[in-house]
């Protein structure tokens, strides 16, 4: 089986992110450094979005200082949450042209090489009308391959039988499974597969006290988390990443970081050896059919 590779998600850099960050948003040398380290290891697809706070910009600027070449990936910003989606063209293509050209700039690159539907409702709300707009810009080489990030399963599946995308993005990990069909008809279908959310947005790695202020629901499986993890004596962020390393039709495993210390870790564990059959089986019993609440970080705003 061909391992994934790994993808550099550039959030962090340009905003506070995850439940779990405690550092912020790191200063500009910090996160050039870890663009550096990022390359210097082969990680060599950076993903980020306009709704990442200035991640492009940063990107942008270091590329611009730099004889460093990535391939790009970011997403178009929510048609939905800018109302829109009423009236479908030309303003759809003003939009769209206004959002490539913007990022464009931004990153200071010529071509994006994967860019996504960011809110998966804009697909529901224009379907192919949108769809043909990016594929527009496909023809015209400002996009290379386009894609879609979704948070539903069945979104995931209806957009995949469309047969118009090269790549998808999805939330997969040790408590969430919900995507195995889609990413089995994604690999028959050719399709690019980009996960992330492995570490739930560092929800793992809560502590009780932490995990029952922010997000009580999830208590009892971070309780099973860490219990498997001192018995089989495995960290619980190598588990997370080697058991989403080592599913079948993933192309590619999305991971934020802090610091550059924080990726030269994520390498060491992404390059360690799988995790044994026992834990591998255990994990799947003991995280079936957690509720979607708990796996859907979109959600938990409402719940603080």
């Amino acid at each position: 089986m061909v391992r994934p590779k790994l993808v550099l998600g550039t959030a962090q850099l340009g905003m506070r992110y995850g439940i779990a960050n405690r550092i912020g948003k790191p200063k500009l040398e910090i996160a050039h450094e870890i663009l550096t380290v990022a390359y210097q290891n082969d990680i060599v697809i950076w993903d980020t979005s306009p709704a990442y706070g200035d991640s492009e910009t940063i990107i942008g600027k270091y590329l611009k200082a730099s004889q460093e070449r990535p391939k790009i990936s970011s997403k178009l910003p929510s048609i939905t949450a800018n109302d829109k989606h009423r009236s479908i063209s030309p303003s759809l293509t003003d939009f769209v042209n206004k959002s490539i050209t913007g990022s464009l700039l931004s990153l200071d690159v010529d071509m994006i090489d994967y860019y996504f539907i960011h809110d998966e409702r804009d697909f529901c709300n224009l379907g192919l009308d949108l769809v043909n707009v990016l594929h527009s810009f496909k023809k015209r080489g400002i996009l290379d391959k386009i894609g879609i990030s979704v948070y539903s399963p069945e979104i995931a599946l209806e957009a995949l039988r469309t047969r118009q995308f090269d790549i998808i993005q999805l939330p997969y990990s040790l408590f969430d499974r919900r995507f195995l069909e889609a990413i089995s008809l994604a690999n028959a279908l050719g399709v690019m597969v980009f996960v992330r959310s492995i570490f739930l947005q560092g929800l793992f790695f809560l502590s009780d006290r932490q995990a029952q202020r922010v997000l009580p629901e999830a208590v009892h499986a971070i309780e099973k988390l860490n219990t498997l993890s001192q018995q089989y004596e495995c960290s619980i962020a190598r588990m997370a990443l080697c058991f989403v390393r080592d599913t079948p039709g993933v192309s590619a495993i999305l991971v934020g970081v802090e610091s550059p210390s924080q990726l030269l870790q994520n390498l060491a564990w992404f390059s360690s050896t799988e995790l044994s059959e026992n834990l591998r089986r255990e994990i799947e019993v003991s995280f079936q059919d957690l509720p979607v609440h708990i796996l859907n970080p979109s959600i938990w705003r409402t719940k603080k």
